[in-house]
């Protein structure tokens, strides 16, 4: 699971939005102790994050931030969370149908596949470097612009996906990473 900080003030939209991540984790820790199918897992774990997702986009709307820093704590810590899950499982999925799709010449399919997906994040660092260097430094100077609503949404901030993106595509790697040293 991708860890939540705690935020510095709680609002009744931080506070529903932490309930509902708190939920989501659990409600696919739940799914994963199920004697599932890889597929139906991933399936049943992609619905649950996109619920929650709905849930909180749904609550976000009509929200009016307090302050600032919960705005951008919203949109930089929670919500970004929250996408993460549900970009993470299209990406197990999409090593499902490959696993699938290859039966001929398997294992090294298979490997040259892992180091593929691997190159996902090079190719996300080299596309959008400043931002992971941003990330990586915990800078803030950007918050104000890149983590608060925009003109056009009430439900999104210019980098808030950009952000969950990053942590599907980290979280990703360590699973990569997992299923290439236990060769499977």
């Amino acid at each position: 699971m991708i860890a939540l900080p705690k935020p510095v003030a709680v609002s009744q939209l931080l506070n529903a939005s932490l309930s509902l991540v708190e939920e989501m984790h659990a409600s696919i820790k739940s799914i994963k102790k199920k004697n599932l199918s890889e597929e139906d897992c991933i399936q049943l774990c992609f619905e649950a994050a996109t619920n929650c997702k709905e849930q909180v986009i749904a609550l976000v709307r009509t929200y009016h931030f307090r302050t600032l820093d919960e705005e951008i704590f919203f949109f930089k810590k929670i919500k970004p969370v929250i996408s993460a899950e549900v970009e993470y499982y299209t990406y197990r999925y999409h090593v499902v149908l490959f696993k699938t799709q290859e039966a001929e010449n398997y294992e090294a399919e298979l490997k040259s596949f892992y180091k593929r997906q691997l190159l996902r994040k090079e190719k996300f660092k080299n596309e959008f470097e400043d931002f992971c260097k941003y990330v990586t430094e915990d800078s803030t100077y950007a918050d104000k612009e890149w983590f608060t609503r925009h003109s056009q949404s009430k439900d999104s901030s210019l980098f808030d996906g950009l952000m969950g993106r990053y942590l599907a595509i980290e979280k990703f790697e360590m699973y990569i990473k997992g299923l290439m040293s236990r060769g499977i």
